[in-house]
């Protein structure tokens, strides 16, 4: 669509410079002056050079625009090839976490599906079945009940790993927000990912 808005504005400017020269052609050659209208040396210079040279201003300073937008479009990709490296990076870690917290509730009956089956499709390839298992899980309950409990070791793993989980995607949920504002779809596409899902369903707001 750019490439097409930048060869109509091309072929405008051509035929602006070419109803330009032929204006000053007939009026300075072909046209019948009047008796008291007299064209003064330096007068067709004035008229072509002024004209083209307005002209060329004004292609200029659409380059200048076009180099502008070029650049902004650059950051753009620079800011969603970090937000890509930093997913891809921690994308592991936040799958192993929810696989650790989900072993240690494995008794929460909100686990429906034993825990011993969901790390078998772990090792399977099926990456997010711990993500999965976290979005039925209350997790404002599992605090209340780990606050009764926080001597116990099992406790105390379990709120480690869930604020390791929390910390991280808090990371990547900024640096989401920080491309939204200039490339919302690719922003929409990060918050649609199932260890974004998670964290929104389990810790922040609901997922958009």
């Amino acid at each position: 669509m750019r490439n097409n808005g930048n060869g109509l504005l091309m072929a405008f400017n051509i035929l602006v410079i070419t109803l330009w020269i032929a204006i000053g052609i007939w009026l300075f050659f072909y046209f019948q002056q009047p008796e008291y209208l007299t064209w003064k040396i330096g007068e067709l210079g004035d008229y072509f050079g002024g004209g083209l040279g307005g002209i060329a201003v004004v292609g200029v300073t659409y380059t200048i625009w076009t180099q502008g937008r070029q650049l902004k479009d650059q950051d753009i990709q620079d800011t969603r090839a970090t937000t890509l490296r930093i997913y891809e990076l921690l994308k592991p870690e936040v799958e192993n976490l929810a696989a650790r917290i989900i072993s240690r509730l494995r008794s929460n009956p909100e686990v429906k599906e034993p825990f011993d089956e969901m790390l078998e499709k772990f090792k399977g390839g099926d990456r997010t079945v711990f993500l999965r298992a976290m979005q039925k899980i209350d997790f404002s309950k599992v605090h209340e009940e780990s606050q009764r409990d926080l001597e116990l070791k099992e406790t105390k793993e379990l709120n480690k790993a869930v604020e390791r989980f929390k910390s991280i995607l808090t990371l990547l949920k900024k640096e989401i927000a920080g491309s939204s504002k200039e490339d919302g779809a690719f922003a929409y596409a990060m918050k649609q990912t199932e260890i974004y899902q998670t964290y929104s369903v389990c810790f922040d707001e609901p997922p958009n």
